[in-house]
């Protein structure tokens, strides 16, 4: 503990083994993994209904999804989504700055596992309340989703130790999606419709409510491994309790944490203005930001839109189930993991030839806002330090060619493959090339808005995840009107010639984005305070993002 005018509590030393970056590599690992891990099951939520379309109408007695421009069988997947976007925006503010990470994340453990109960016990008569439930369970698991990237960053110090547990948080959250018509397909798999329109069942005796059920089992399995496994990961929390820890036992109420008497100033109303309107601000103001949002908020909204349009178009080709559908996007499942498997260590090889090395002078770790956030050093001696920075625009070399070939290539194959005559293994292919595209593409988003904004990354992604949910939530919607009109080839092809549009970003960043970047408001602050000495360097925070 340091003592100025007032008493600050920091760190003990550089190597003090409460900082979270200070922690064994081994404790670092299981907490990532189970965090990763939430993330993949929570987003199972989001989509393991779309395959029980056929069953929802019977048991709820809906309108054909067919005869209105909105599918009503996809209300429940919009209002999970509008909600996995907008929650996280309002409380993600209070976890990091007032209630920390753990008691919160394991609140949302159990509110999510709650959830599925009305969902699995939903009368026939009741498909508003199913919808209304929804939205509880999106808000949880956008939450568990976004926080998600917020322990990365709590606890991997650097690009170069960050680079593999945030490749596999963008794996969990964009697979878990993509994972959740899997499981519902397999769930029903063998479900009908009996003449009477009432709901039939799989071979194995399941109904649609089954998902539900399945899902409570998993879910209330991860509160007590929650409970037990995750520590709190934010530095700046564990150094506000230990201050709170020293004013009970030694009775002096001078002293504080870094930042704590600022932050228990501000009221909520105030803390959710800034923390809301910046990225929001961001979004609209610094091109960087709007155009990485537009090319990722693209891929999120096509993952989602799968869930509409793969039903229709195998069940037009080859008569197949809108369960036998859901089990088919396995291949965008796969794509991911080929992106991550493959992709990413060639993206970060690629990377990382960029590195160059700067004497810098600072009162802080050289590792930016989330260093600031965790209390690193401060107090402490101003000390020169070598520090490792890399090009921004290096994050996107792979995403060029992986944006043409696998996301829009990828669309036009699913597109023009979508005949009778050829196998159905022939429009799959497509689906794995768009979700290796997929995944090359949010992650090179991510990480490159993270690079270049330094202390403002974590408004700057809050930014781009809201405008991925909205786009998730939102583009669906259009799937009838466009496949109605369009046919099968040509609505996909319109969708690739959206992607063919969009996969120019990445160019002009590559070409443009230092000129742009030197023009930006932020990033001229956050360099200005680097000069000062205020971490504001390459690398701020871990992605903040959920859908």
């Amino acid at each position: 503990m340091s003592h100025s005018e007032k008493s600050i509590v920091t760190w003990d030393g550089p190597a003090d083994p409460e900082n979270p970056f200070n922690w064994p590599s081994s404790r670092k690992w299981r907490v990532t993994l189970l965090a990763c891990s939430i993330t993949f099951l929570s987003g199972l939520s989001g989509t393991a209904l779309a395959p029980t379309a056929p069953l929802l109408t019977a048991t709820f007695h809906l309108p054909p999804d067919s005869s209105r421009t909105i599918p009503p069988t996809y209300y429940p997947i919009f209002a999970w989504t509008l909600s996995a976007g907008v929650v996280p925006l309002l409380l993600l503010p209070l976890m990091e700055t007032r209630y920390g990470v753990r008691t919160p994340y394991i609140l949302c453990v159990l509110v999510l596992a709650l959830s599925t109960i009305p969902q699995a016990l939903a009368p026939g008569g009741a498909y508003p309340l199913l919808v209304a439930i929804r939205v509880l369970s999106g808000g949880a698991a956008g939450v568990l989703q976004n926080v998600t990237g917020g322990i990365v960053g709590d606890v991997w110090a650097g690009p170069r130790a960050r680079s593999l547990p945030v490749a596999l948080y963008i794996w969990a959250l964009v697979g878990g999606l993509m994972a959740g018509t899997v499981a519902g397909g397999g769930t029903v798999w063998g479900a009908n419709v009996d003449d009477e329109g009432k709901e039939g069942v799989g071979k194995g005796g399941l109904s649609w409510r089954y998902v539900c059920w399945w899902q409570l089992a998993v879910y209330a399995a991860l509160v007590p491994i929650a409970y037990l496994a995750l520590p709190e990961t934010r530095g700046s929390v564990i150094l506000s309790r230990r201050a709170a820890s020293v004013r009970h036992s030694t009775g002096r109420q001078d002293v504080r944490a870094e930042g704590e008497e600022e932050e228990h100033h501000l009221s909520i109303v105030a803390l959710l203005q800034d923390a809301v309107g910046r990225p929001l601000r961001m979004l609209t103001t610094e091109p960087l930001v709007a155009c990485s949002t537009l090319w990722s908020a693209f891929c999120f909204g096509n993952a989602l839109l799968f869930t509409q349009s793969i039903p229709r178009v195998y069940g037009e080709l080859y008569g197949w189930e809108s369960w036998r559908s859901g089990v088919v996007q396995a291949g965008l499942l796969t794509g991911v993991t080929l992106g991550l498997v493959v992709g990413a260590p060639v993206q970060d090889a690629w990377y990382f030839t960029t590195s160059s090395s700067a004497k810098t002078t600072e009162c802080q770790s050289p590792d930016s806002e989330k260093a600031a956030e965790n209390g690193v050093g401060v107090g402490g001696a101003e000390e020169e330090e070598e520090e490792e920075t890399f090009l921004p625009e290096a994050r996107l070399y792979l995403a060029v060619p992986a944006s043409f070939l696998c996301l829009a290539g990828g669309l036009f194959l699913y597109a023009w493959t979508a005949l009778p005559a050829l196998h159905w293994l022939a429009p799959t292919a497509g689906l794995v090339l768009v979700g290796a595209g997929i995944f090359t593409v949010v992650t090179a988003a991510s990480n490159y808005v993270e690079d270049a904004y330094s202390r403002y990354a974590a408004s700057a992604l809050a930014g781009v995840a809201f405008g991925e949910n909205l786009t998730g939530a939102f583009l669906p919607l259009a799937e009838q009107a466009l496949y109605a009109r369009l046919g099968l080839r040509w609505a996909g092809c319109l969708l690739a010639f959206v992607a063919v549009g969009l996969s120019f970003a990445p160019v002009v960043l590559v070409w443009k984005g230092g000129a742009i970047r030197a023009r930006s408001p932020f990033i001229g602050e956050a360099m200005y305070e680097n000069g000062r000495g205020v971490v504001a360097v390459v690398g701020s925070s871990s992605s903040d993002r959920t859908l």
